[in-house]
């Protein structure tokens, strides 16, 4: 069986996305049954929403552990602590009001390394997002798919944030 991403290195990448790691991603092999996780926008009137299954960006089970770490000690928002330590814009990403988990049907690799710092908005420099937890680049996984499953993966858990 093929491993999905098998050949993928950070020299392979879209300049656009190797800039979103603050420095040289390291290649990962995600085992079969592993979680990824990452928050969501549902659409609104000035925001198409969020894809799920077609963007790369996810972020491992021990990325969402830390984020829950510094929520408890700082007693920031579990989403702000998010969006700073992601450096998830709100152009990007608005609201991050839904989590989604998906669960890898197989093994497959991915770039992870820690995410850039970047302005909270372009062209806005007064506020940063300070960047540096684990991010992961897994891309494909909606190849084949239905938008809620592919053969790689599916929707695990979607858990509402704002409750």
């Amino acid at each position: 069986m093929d491993i999905l991403n098998e050949n993928l290195d950070a020299s392979s990448l879209d300049p656009k996305h190797r800039f979103a790691f603050g420095g040289t991603p390291r290649r990962r092999l995600f085992r079969g049954s592993e979680r990824l996780l990452r928050f969501v926008s549902l659409p609104q009137p000035t925001f198409e929403g969020n894809e799920l299954f077609k963007s790369p960006w996810w972020y491992p089970q021990d990325t969402f552990d830390t984020i829950v770490r510094r929520s408890n000690r700082t007693g920031k928002s579990i989403v702000d602590v998010a969006r700073s330590g992601l450096a998830v814009t709100k152009q990007w990403n608005p609201t991050m009001e839904s989590l989604a988990i998906i669960e890898l049907k197989r093994p497959m690799y991915g770039l992870v390394g820690p995410a850039r710092h970047q302005p909270l908005s372009a062209g806005d420099r007064s506020t940063l997002l300070i960047g540096n937890l684990e991010q992961a680049y897994v891309p494909g996984l909606a190849a084949g798919g239905d938008g809620v499953s592919s053969p790689y993966a599916f929707i695990y858990a979607y858990v509402d944030m704002t409750v």
